[in-house]
């Protein structure tokens, strides 16, 4: 295969997108990340190049700017070392130019660099990535991958000249040298180590490229400056461009809750910044643009010769930056320290970077882990309380005597509860009185119930019972179940009563189901005998409906089960005055923060830990 020169291949990835068909040519994708600074504009470019080398010409590599072609000019240090080597702009693949190859599915597979996961606006993608050249965190999967390489450098570009060597022996072109070496002296500023960003690969590198291509060290000030002074110039520039000239987005989800950050770089000191006019209105429109829930700016400036970086972040939700500030203070690696006096928004949360080498490679993993853990905790509280939001309802009715209701009964039903060939009929059920403490909901999802009142054929039962043991049978009332006086009856408590869902399968209440119950009913059955009379005068204590040890009447029957409606009204009064009304929603409150509390922790813990490890 002839040679190809690094400026052929550029001025014609234009015609390999748009002339190509699905059967005839393979198109891969070669893209940056979405900031598309130089090390990710220059990685692009470089490594489709070295891609191309290696393969057939049936397999086209397309290199792509991340960005949406009108955004290119913001991109001022990109386009001032594109236009000094000659590439022209007509010639770049920006977003916009690939929309009809994403719907179509008109390509083979994407290779990243600069990054190593695809962001939210390009998830159509992931499943397609093949390469990865990147040196940030690790945050991919690598399995189902043909070629991973991630490590810390100074500049993606290193790794991608490393590449070049390794593979083909030489860059090929002098231009896309220069290009190479001009982006690693920008990432390392100027390969020096006191800015902490140099690595050995990084000197290596340039040393490599200053060798094959008679480059002259002591040219790599001039380079370096010139291309700060292009990325620095941004006049006529608004704050919504400055914000959106170096900018990255990232989004965290669970089941039922997503949240998207936006973060931007700007080269200007935070005093500069916040002198701007028009500050909260780009700030709304980028959030309101990307959806964005918080917004993040790390500021690079400073004065008098001294430099200063600066981070401020902006959320509507005062809840959501107490928290967020909460963890970016305590956290050890970003060493940041309050800024209070500098902001004259009340919005706006400003903290001083101790360590200026700290850069948003840095702080971006970090954001993303404290908003994770705080969408999480949320995620985590929205269920607790749809699941477990108590719902009291005390209704004032005769003691002891249950409603019988008729209309379709909830699916309270167990096999244990019913006997022979009985079964439920769902006609009827059974509402607790009001000395049962139920919860209203308690019962929707719990899975393991304690043999209970609510089937047709303990309604029978009650029915037969109380016409047995009433004064006066020949009188019922309206709805088949005869009034009882206060002195004669007894309050109703069914297995339902305070039944909390998170405790039911744990915790195993007495039941009718135990050896005293089975006494006490054949006693009764043969206090009543035969002909169903009974005679009150027999057995005072015998006239009175066992209540088992779950409920709220326990011990001596005879002395604990003399109440009338004065006195349950009392009790219920009581009951409201001393707040107990309101304790099951405290304790349900106090529980799910003491759980989310136990979750953040768990998760910083889990932060500081893989940071210490040198995880991602």
């Amino acid at each position: 295969m002839a040679a190809l020169s690094f400026e052929s291949f550029i001025s014609t990835r234009k015609q390999a997108l748009t002339g190509s068909s699905g059967n005839t040519t393979k198109l891969d994708i070669v893209i940056g990340n979405e900031s598309c600074d130089l090390d990710s504009a220059v990685s692009a470019l470089s490594y489709a190049f070295l891609l191309q080398h290696q393969k057939n010409p049936d397999q086209q590599f397309i290199p792509v700017l991340n960005v949406p072609r009108r955004d290119y000019p913001l991109k001022t240090e990109v386009v001032f070392l594109f236009t000094k080597y000659g590439i022209n702009q007509l010639d770049l693949i920006f977003l916009d130019d690939i929309e009809a190859l994403r719907r179509n599915g008109r390509y083979n597979g994407v290779h990243l660099v600069d990054h190593n996961v695809t962001s939210t606006s390009l998830s159509d993608m992931e499943a397609h990535v093949k390469t990865i050249v990147d040196h940030h965190h690790h945050d991919c999967p690598i399995n189902n991958k043909d070629f991973v390489k991630i490590e810390m450098v100074g500049s993606c570009t290193s790794l991608i000249t490393n590449l070049f060597y390794e593979r083909i022996r030489s860059v090929e072109s002098d231009k896309l040298a220069q290009m190479l070496r001009a982006t690693i002296l920008t990432d390392t500023v100027c390969l020096r180590e006191s800015a902490g960003k140099v690595k050995p690969l990084d000197i290596a590198m340039v040393e490599r490229l200053e060798q094959e291509f008679a480059m002259s060290s002591t040219s790599r000030e001039e380079v370096w400056r010139e291309v700060m002074d292009a990325k620095s110039n941004i006049t006529g520039f608004t704050t919504e461009q400055l914000l959106r000239k170096d900018s990255k987005t990232f989004t965290v989800s669970t089941s039922t809750i997503s949240s998207t950050a936006y973060m931007s770089s700007v080269s200007l000191s935070v005093q500069g910044f916040l002198e701007r006019d028009d500050i909260m209105r780009a700030i709304s429109n980028l959030m309101l643009q990307n959806g964005a829930r918080l917004l993040a700016i790390l500021c690079n400036g400073g004065s008098d010769g001294v430099s200063s970086k600066h981070f401020i972040l902006y959320t509507a939700d005062n809840n959501l930056r107490s928290k967020l500030m909460h963890m970016v203070d305590c956290d050890p690696d970003l060493q940041f320290t309050d800024a209070p006096s500098i902001s004259g928004y009340d919005e706006l949360a400003v903290r001083k970077l101790k360590n200026v080498q700290i850069s948003r490679k840095q702080v971006l993993p970090k954001l993303r882990s404290f908003l994770q853990t705080i969408t999480m905790s949320e995620d985590l509280v929205t269920k607790f309380r749809s699941d477990s939001d108590l719902t009291f309802n005390l209704e004032l009715s005769t003691p002891g005597t249950p409603v019988i209701i008729e209309s379709p009964a909830p699916e309270l039903y167990s096999s244990q509860e019913n006997s022979g060939n009985h079964t439920p009929n769902p006609t009827f059920h059974v509402e607790a009185p009001p000395n049962s403490f139920k919860d209203a909901t308690a019962l929707d999802s719990v899975t393991s119930f304690l043999p209970s009142f609510n089937n047709s054929e303990m309604v029978k039962r009650i029915m037969i019972k109380k016409n047995r043991l009433a004064d006066d049978a020949e009188e019922p009332c309206a709805d088949g179940i005869e009034n009882n006086s206060g002195n004669s009856s007894c309050p109703f408590t069914p297995a339902n009563s305070f039944a909390d869902r998170y405790a039911v399968e744990d915790l195993h209440l007495p039941s009718f189901n135990n050896r005293e119950m089975l006494h006490r009913m054949l006693q009764k059955k043969l206090l009543i005998g035969s002909s169903g009379d009974i005679s009150p005068a027999e057995d005072s204590s015998a006239q009175q409906i066992f209540t088992p040890h779950n409920s709220e009447c326990e011990g001596e029957l005879d002395s604990t089960l003399q109440f009338d409606q004065s006195d349950l009204e009392n009790r219920l009064n009581k009951f409201e005055a001393s707040e107990l009304y309101e304790s099951g929603r405290r304790e349900v409150e106090d529980t799910a923060h003491a759980v989310v509390d136990s979750v953040m922790e768990q998760a910083m813990h889990k932060v500081n830990e893989d940071t210490t490890l040198g995880k991602p």
